[in-house]
């Protein structure tokens, strides 16, 4: 325990007092098409050896961390 000034309660107040809503939208259809895009040619076509290009760089990705992952979660 350290000795010094004794600290201030903390007044209590629930997450949901003060702060104004959001309104609920779902944009789930404007991440895909953005994320989409970054996979298309300048003329709106899929661009498929990006496509894989990106699977195997996950893939790669995958194989370095799962190693480190199974670490944390092995029970």
């Amino acid at each position: 325990m350290v000795y010094g000034r004794p600290r201030r309660p903390v007044p209590f107040r629930p997450n949901n007092i003060g702060r104004p809503r959001r309104p609920f939208t779902n944009s789930q259809p404007s991440n895909i098409s953005s994320l989409m895009s970054h996979f298309q040619t300048s003329d709106g076509k899929l661009d498929f050896s990006k496509i894989s290009t990106t699977a195997g760089h996950m893939k790669k990705i995958y194989g370095q961390v799962s190693p480190l992952l199974s670490m944390f979660l092995k029970k």
